[in-house]
C-alpha cells in the first residue's frame, strides 16, 4: 500500500500596513501672525490685479479684512503652522465701504507705493477700472456695487452703508501652501465656511474658465451653473453651495 503525504495549507499571516493617517487639521479665524504666509500664496496665485501689487500690499489688505463685519477670513492649520486661507465677503458694498472708512489711507499708501515700483500694473488697472487711480487702489477688485463707486457713481465717503443683503457669501480666494496641496485642506476650509451662520442661504466663487479649479469645486460638491463673461475681463464658471441654516 502506498500512502500519499498530505500537504497542510496554512493561511498567511502576512498583514498589510495600515494606510497613512491624514493629519488632523483645525480651521480657525486668520490672525495677524498669519499674514506673512496667507499673504505670499496670494501673491503666487495671481488670481486678480490686486494680487500683482505684491506681497506687502496683500498683507496689509489681508490685516484689514480682520476688523471688517462683513468679511470671512479663515485659516487650516496642521502641526501648529498655516496651510491654507480662505477669504470671502458676506456683503461686497458694505465691506468696501468699511474699508475706505477704516483704512483707506494705509491702503491707498500702500497700493500707491506698490504702483510705483510695478508700472505696468497701473496700466492693467487703467484698461480695467475707471475712475481716480486712488479709488480703484482701495477697492480693487471690484464688482457689482462697488464697481459703480468705482466710477464715482456710489455714495459719497462717510455717507452710511447700505444695508446687508445677506443673501451670499462671495469667496474670494482658497489659497493652499504647495505643501499640502491635494491633501484635503481646501476641502476643510470650504466645509468650514458652509457650517458657518453667517445669515446667508448660500456662498457663491467665481471661479475664472479654464483655471482647473472648476475640479475642486466639483469635487467638493459646489453646484456650477452657465459660464459668463466677468467685469473685469474674461470668462467665469459660478459655483455655489448651500450654507447652514
Amino acid at each position: 500500500m502506498i500512502s500519499t503525504p498530505t500537504t497542510h495549507l496554512t493561511p498567511s499571516t502576512t498583514t498589510s500596513a495600515p494606510p497613512p493617517s491624514r493629519p488632523v487639521t483645525r480651521v480657525r479665524p486668520l490672525a495677524p501672525g498669519d499674514l506673512d504666509a496667507t499673504a505670499a500664496w496670494q501673491a503666487a496665485a495671481g488670481l486678480d490685479h490686486r494680487s500683482a501689487l505684491g506681497h506687502a500690499f496683500l498683507r496689509r489688505w489681508q490685516l484689514a479684512q480682520l476688523g471688517s463685519p462683513h468679511a470671512v477670513a479663515l485659516v487650516a492649520e496642521r502641526a501648529g503652522g498655516v496651510c491654507g486661507v480662505l477669504l470671502a465677503v458676506t456683503d461686497r458694498a458694505a465691506h468696501h465701504d468699511h474699508l475706505r472708512r477704516e483704512h483707506g489711507p494705509a491702503l491707498t499708501a500702500a497700493g500707491a507705493a506698490a504702483a510705483l515700483r510695478r508700472p505696468r500694473v497701473v496700466g492693467r488697472w487703467l484698461r480695467h477700472r475707471s475712475g481716480p487711480v486712488v479709488t480703484a487702489v482701495t477697492l480693487l477688485p471690484t464688482r457689482g456695487d462697488a464697481a459703480a463707486r468705482a466710477r464715482g457713481t456710489g455714495a459719497p465717503l462717510g455717507a452710511p452703508a447700505a444695508p446687508p443683503s445677506a443673501e451670499v457669501v462671495e469667496v474670494d480666494a482658497v489659497l493652499v501652501d504647495p505643501g499640502a496641496r491635494g491633501t484635503g485642506v481646501g476641502r476643510e476650509l470650504l466645509t468650514a465656511l458652509t457650517e458657518l451662520r453667517t445669515g446667508a442661504a448660500r456662498a457663491q466663487a467665481l471661479v475664472p474658465w479654464g483655471s482647473g479649479a472648476e475640479g475642486f469645486f466639483s469635487a467638493c460638491g459646489w453646484v456650477a451653473s452657465p459660464t459668463r463673461p466677468s467685469p473685469s475681463g474674461g470668462l467665469v464658471t459660478p459655483f455655489s453651495a448651500d450654507l447652514a441654516a
